[in-house]
C-alpha cells in the first residue's frame, strides 16, 4: 500500500471512481447499508464511489436497494447522513481492430446504455452524448487501450483520464514482464501530462468485493454545493484536473484479482460452450 503525503487533509474527499462492488448484479438485502459503512469506514467523510456495471444495470439496482436514507440524482445517489456518495458508471466493451478494449464512463444517466463493441470513436461519442467522465482503465493490462493510445495520441485529448494504478492489475505486463501495467501506465502518463494539462490521473480499486472498498482511491478537491446531475459531473472533470497535485493510496489486492479472473475465466469458458454446441 501507498499512501501519498496529505492523505488526510481535510479540504479534500477521497474517490475511487472504478468499483464494481461485486462480481455481477445480483444484491442482497442489507448490502446497501454494508457498502455505505465500509466506504464511511474506509475512505472518510465525502467519500465518492463509482458503482461501474458490465453489460448490467448495476448502480441501478444498487441504488434501489433499501437502506439508509439517500437524495437521488439522475446519476448518482447521496447517502446524506454519512455523506457518501455512489456515482452510476459502466465499463463499455469496444473494439479496434478486431480486439476487445475497455473504457469506463463515469457520470451516466441512471438507465442509461451505452452499445457495447462498438468503434472507440462511436463508444466517445456515445458518451459525451451523455455528458460521461470518460476513462482508460487497465490501459497496460487486460482489455487496456495503452499501446492503441501509444500510437494514436490524439485520443489523449479526447478522454478526462487515465488509470495510473488499478488495484487488480499487479502481476507482470505480458509483453514486458519485467515491468508491472501499473508501473508502465504511471510512466505513460508521466510522458504525455504536460502535452495534456486536462489529463487526469486515476487511483482506483477496480474492486468486485466489499473487502476491496477503500483500498484504493484518490484525493479530490472537497465540492461545493451540488444540486443536479449536471453540477456532479462538472465537478468530478474539474476535480479529477486539480487531483494531479493531490495524494493518492494505493494497494495491489492480490486475493481478490485472483479471484476475479478465475471466475471471469470459467464464464468465459461457459459461454465458449454454449456458442459451439448452439
Amino acid at each position: 500500500m501507498i499512501c501519498a503525503a496529505n492523505c488526510d487533509l481535510a479540504e479534500t474527499v477521497n474517490a475511487d471512481l472504478h468499483n464494481h462492488i461485486q462480481p455481477r448484479s445480483a444484491w442482497k438485502e442489507g448490502e446497501f447499508n454494508s457498502v455505505v459503512d465500509i466506504a464511511s469506514a474506509t475512505m472518510g467523510d465525502g467519500a465518492i464511489l463509482g458503482i461501474a456495471g458490465f453489460n448490467d444495470a448495476r448502480f441501478q439496482e444498487f441504488s434501489s436497494l433499501e437502506g439508509y436514507d439517500r437524495k437521488f440524482f439522475d446519476n448518482a445517489v447521496h447517502v446524506w447522513r454519512q455523506n457518501i456518495w455512489f456515482v452510476n458508471g459502466l465499463e463499455v466493451p469496444l473494439i479496434i481492430g478486431g480486439k476487445e478494449h475497455h473504457l469506463l464512463v463515469v457520470g451516466l444517466p441512471t438507465g442509461e446504455i451505452i452499445t457495447p463493441y462498438q468503434s472507440i470513436d462511436d463508444t466517445i461519442k456515445d458518451a459525451r452524448t451523455y455528458n460521461g467522465v470518460l476513462i482508460g482503465v487497465h490501459i497496460f493490462g487486460p482489455y487496456g487501450l495503452g499501446y492503441f493510445l501509444q500510437s494514436h495520441q490524439d485520443y489523449l485529448g479526447e478522454i478526462d483520464g487515465i488509470e495510473v494504478h488499478n488495484g487488480e492489475v499487479f502481476w507482470p505486463n505480458s509483453l514486458r514482464p519485467w515491468q508491472t501495467p501499473n508501473k508502465m501506465a504511471q510512466e505513460f502518463y508521466d510522458r504525455f501530462k504536460d502535452a495534456y494539462p486536462k489529463l487526469a490521473p486515476s487511483v482506483s480499486s477496480d474492486g468486485h468485493s466489499q473487502a476491496e472498498i477503500g483500498t484504493s482511491y484518490k484525493q479530490f478537491p472537497q465540492p461545493g454545493q451540488i444540486e443536479s446531475s449536471g453540477d456532479l459531473v462538472s465537478y468530478l472533470k474539474e476535480a479529477m484536473i486539480q487531483s494531479r497535485e493531490l495524494g493518492n493510496k494505493r494497494t495491489n489486492c492480490a486475493m481478490p484479482s485472483l479471484k476475479h479472473f478465475f471466475n471471469a475465466g470459467i464464464n468465459l469458458a461457459k459461454r465458449t460452450i454454449e456458442q459451439y454446441s448452439a
